[in-house]
């Protein structure tokens, strides 16, 4: 059974692409990839990968940064790209690796670290939602205004959350610090979150940029507030089990726009799929190579600030030396 958990992403994402497939005939979709613009879209793709890369750094740069042990740029630039790796098979398994190696960059406990991602992924939800709340708004589309209602209500839900955690009792509140969907309590603020809120805000605009130019270059026309309202959807369903994505993302797709052309969003969801798909591999197998490079990123625990515990240890033996 625990191997069957393993490769279950993977299997996820091969039935969809195979019930994509089977939705289209290969002579269509051989022939709308033939007629995609390759020489825009793979451009367009890599600098996707690179863009979202080095700016989710920042965002875990800000996310896991302590007053007493703050992080450089660099140190989480190598910690994403070596997450990468895990990330490609299911994403969350990267997010794991992530709160691991902040554990033992910061030594702190894991709990500490595993609360932090989970308040990142409360962060998205706000963000996914409010601006597809924003999308639908805007929409005179029925694909996107037909969703207007249960992305505000979702939002209200999200944002009722997090005023009834802090006005819980202070027995309960201590209780709740001690797991990890509450450990992270010690080290926030509002002000921290409004930081985070405006970096994942261009984190998730990037991919609705992306989609928009992608789905405009393949001739696929989709009004602005469609793909604003439509896409965060697109983007959650990402984070299902599935290899980065691949068929979760383009099932999305094909199930919110419902194109005229589904071979053509196919081959162009496709080349979103697989282009992150290895894209963010090579990144983690670049990152792996230059940390084990004399003079390339290295993952160094002596850039951690010590603990309370290992100083106050390391005060005790030198007075005992000097006794």
């Amino acid at each position: 059974m625990r191997h069957l958990r393993k490769i279950l992403p993977l299997l996820i994402s091969l039935a969809l692409i195979g019930w994509l497939f089977g939705r289209v005939s290969q002579e269509e979709l051989l022939g709308a990839m033939d007629e995609l613009h390759w020489q825009l879209l793979l451009p367009l793709t890599g600098l996707l990968v690179v863009f979202v890369y080095l700016w989710e750094a920042l965002c875990f740069q800000v996310l896991f940064s302590l007053d007493e042990r703050p992080l450089t740029y660099r140190q989480m630039l190598h910690v994403r790209g070596i997450s990468y790796l895990a990330g490609v098979v299911y994403y969350k398994a990267g997010q794991a690796v992530v709160a691991l190696r902040i554990s033992q960059l910061q030594r702190t406990g894991l709990l500490s670290a595993l609360s932090r991602t989970v308040l990142l992924a409360y962060h998205d939800l706000l963000v996914l939602f409010g601006l597809g709340t924003l999308g639908a708004v805007l929409a005179t589309d029925p694909r996107a205004s037909q969703m207007r209602w249960i992305y505000a209500t979702v939002l209200l839900l999200l944002a009722s959350l997090s005023l009834l955690t802090f006005a819980l009792p202070a027995s309960q509140l201590r209780r709740l610090k001690q797991t990890r969907w509450g450990a992270w309590i010690e080290c926030w603020s509002w002000k921290r979150s409004a930081c985070l809120l405006m970096l994942r805000i261009f984190y998730f605009s990037i991919f609705i940029f992306y989609a928009g130019a992608a789905l405009s270059i393949c001739r696929i026309l989709v009004d602005g507030s469609v793909v604003l309202g439509t896409i965060p959807l697109v983007l959650l369903a990402d984070s299902l089990p599935s290899a980065s994505g691949l068929g979760t993302r383009d099932a999305a797709l094909q199930l919110l726009l419902n194109p005229q052309r589904r071979e053509t969003l196919l081959a162009m969801s496709l080349i979103w799929s697989t282009g992150i798909l290895f894209g963010r591999l090579a990144i983690g197998v670049a990152t792996l190579w230059l940390s084990r490079c004399r003079g390339g990123w290295k993952y160094e625990e002596r850039d951690a600030e010590p603990t309370d515990a290992q100083e106050a240890a390391e005060v005790g033996t030198n007075e005992s030396v000097h006794a």
